[in-house]
């Protein structure tokens, strides 16, 4: 898709990922709508951006009815929207024993129903508009099995199904469904995760990633909208990885055990 004046989405856009990826697509020349629970934050951003061609949007994903007035202001500013960037998420750290299932049920309602209410609601606008493009933020973890990590990968592997299904079922409409596979990533996805009473740091190793930065992310991000593939990965390596984990688990597991 072309980026210079094409109106985006992105969730989760008040830190992280999110906010990177939201700046990359300013200075690229796209009309952003920055949506997130932090408005502070996201008008902070889009103070930065200016009022032409942006808009920040308070919006807990989870909430049918924020998610309807997101879309709809969207419209009302810019007339289309072009392309959402399900980027919103949240992390889980617990080990299967002390699981807790409010936690569980939390970050599915913003890891997986989150991005399908906003699919739901922003596609009846692309089909009006010829089409547009939809990104799925998932994660490295659907790959790799890892400690403490079951909660968050089993969210992530139900947004990647839904994605897998709404690509199918959307081509008639000409919408593209993409999701992307952002791996360890300097942001705060530890300190903000949920987790159990157990010492984190012996589950997910550090508090500190020392991941790509989340300028990196956006940079691919910005590039899987212009080229439109399946699925983005951060690397060479981290492709390799993903393709070996659906048809050698075993060897995969192996490699990114010697890896940590």
């Amino acid at each position: 898709m072309k980026i210079k004046g094409s109106v985006v989405i992105v969730t989760g856009a008040s830190s992280g990922i999110g906010a990177a990826t939201a700046t990359l697509f300013r200075k690229r020349g796209a009309k952003v709508v920055l949506a997130a629970r932090n408005s502070l934050a996201i008008k902070d951003l889009q103070s930065q951006f200016g009022s032409k061609d942006s808009i920040a949007v308070t919006c807990d994903i989870t909430d049918s009815s924020d998610v309807k007035l997101l879309a709809g202001m969207a419209i009302h500013r810019f007339g289309k929207i072009d392309l959402l960037i399900n980027n919103a998420g949240q992390g889980l750290c617990s080990n299967i024993l002390e699981l807790q299932p409010q936690h569980l049920k939390s970050i599915l309602d913003t890891n997986t129903i989150g991005p399908l209410l906003c699919i739901q609601t922003v596609a009846p606008f692309m089909i009006k508009n010829g089409g547009g493009v939809i990104m799925n933020v998932s994660t490295m973890a659907t790959s790799l099995s890892t400690p403490g990590s079951g909660g968050y990968r089993a969210s992530k592997l139900a947004l990647e199904a839904l994605t897998e299904s709404a690509r199918l079922e959307l081509k008639k409409d000409n919408i593209r469904l993409i999701t992307v596979y952002p791996g360890l990533t300097k942001t705060n996805f530890f300190k903000n995760a949920l987790r159990s009473h157990t010492d984190i740091k012996q589950q997910t190793g550090t508090f500190t990633p020392r991941g790509r930065s989340p300028e990196y992310v956006a940079a691919q991000i910005l590039r899987g909208a212009q080229k439109e593939p399946h699925d983005v990965y951060m690397g060479v390596k981290s492709r390799v990885l993903g393709r070996l984990s659906l048809n050698f688990p075993n060897l995969a597991q192996w490699m990114q055990q010697k890896r940590t």
